[in-house]
Order: C-alpha cells, then structure tokens, then sequence
C-alpha cells in the first residue's frame, strides 16, 4: 500500500504520533511519502526535509498543486492519503467552504 501523510497540521500536529505510524508502516512493508503542498522553493521545504528526510520514502511538494494528480503525473498512485485538508488532494477549495459553512449550523 503507497500511503501519504501530509506534513502541515498534520504531521506536525503530532510528530511523535505520525513518527509511530510511519515506522510501523515502512516494517508492515508500505511504502509511506509525504505529499505537501509546500513550495521547496526559497527554503520552504528545510523543516519538512529536517523531520522526515530519514522517515518516509520520499517527499514531493506540490507548490499548491491538486496532490492526487501531481502525484499521479509523476507515476505514483498513492493509495491512503492522511490529509487534514481533503480537498488539496482532489483540489476542490469549495468543499472546505461549504463544510465550514454545515457546521456552523452542526
């Protein structure tokens, strides 16, 4: 299984959780990447590189990109994405806005 943790808010909410889980999917045999949508440009992407560089099997910044095809351009078809923004990966912004709006009313 190729899985993503996305770093922002998510692996960074909880490094020493993410740290677990990423260990204990590489030795289960998955192949685990962090896809972000970090520009590496400028330096953007030292602090990711810094805390996974020796962790995942590989780091891509999508500079903003939807992450689902960046991922799929490059030949990758990730499989499990652990995103606290599920839209960046299909790239679809107003569902975010209209699940802010739901749950005002939740």
């Amino acid at each position: 299984m190729i899985i993503s943790v996305d770093y922002d808010e998510t692996y960074t909410h909880d490094k020493i959780l993410w740290d677990s889980f990423i260990k204990q999917a590489k030795m289960r045999g998955h192949t685990v990447l962090c896809v972000t949508a970090r520009c590496e440009l400028y330096g953007d992407g030292v602090e990711v590189k810094e805390d996974l560089e020796h962790l995942v099997d590989g780091i891509y910044f999508t500079c903003g990109a939807p992450k689902e095809k960046f991922m799929l351009d490059m030949g990758i078809c990730v499989q499990v994405w652990i995103e606290d923004q599920p839209s960046s990966v299909v790239g679809r912004v107003y569902v975010n806005e209209w699940c802010e709006e739901f749950n005002k009313f939740s």
